[in-house]
């Protein structure tokens, strides 16, 4: 008779503050139940984020002062500096110090990593910068050739064209 494995059950009733971890040690593949740090289980409050820039802050002021401040199109660079201004008047209310980065065109795609912050906030003396980056995602359709349009080619073929 098989004994009842209360295991799972465990893992089941712990799942809200546990999580498994997995990883190859001498002995083989080993999965442990560790707890949850409390940070990751904090329930965070939603940052309002302005329709209108009103009082904008001095970073987000000097970003607006740049021709082309975060080498955005011009729809989306409202909106970012619209959220970057949540973003730090959400740290300065906490206690966090802000400060503004180098603003500019975008850099290439290959180059993003180590391109400069556009602004960066300081908390618990970690100073975290942040850049703002729009993808381009559009691309030009390109109908595909209908059978009227091909029927100049059927039946006869040519590497050099028609």
């Amino acid at each position: 008779m098989a004994v009842p494995d209360r295991r799972g059950a465990q893992i089941r009733k712990d799942s809200e503050t546990k999580e498994l971890y997995g990883g190859w040690s001498r002995s083989g593949y080993e999965i442990k139940l560790v707890d949850i740090p409390a940070w990751r289980l904090a329930v965070l409050e939603p940052v309002p984020v302005p329709a209108r820039l009103t009082r904008p802050h001095t970073v987000v002021r000097a970003m607006q002062n740049e021709q082309q401040p975060l080498g955005l199109t011009r729809p989306a660079q409202g909106r970012a500096l619209r959220l970057i201004q949540a973003l730090i008047t959400a740290a300065e209310a906490e206690g966090h110090p802000c400060s503004a980065g180098a603003t500019g065109f975008a850099p290439p795609s290959h180059r993003r990593r180590r391109a400069s912050p556009h602004f960066t906030i300081t908390a618990q003396g970690q100073t975290v910068g942040f850049r703002v980056l729009e993808e381009q995602d559009r691309t030009e359709h390109v109908a595909e050739p209908g059978a009227d349009d091909l029927r100049p080619f059927l039946g006869r073929w040519s590497p050099y064209g028609p």
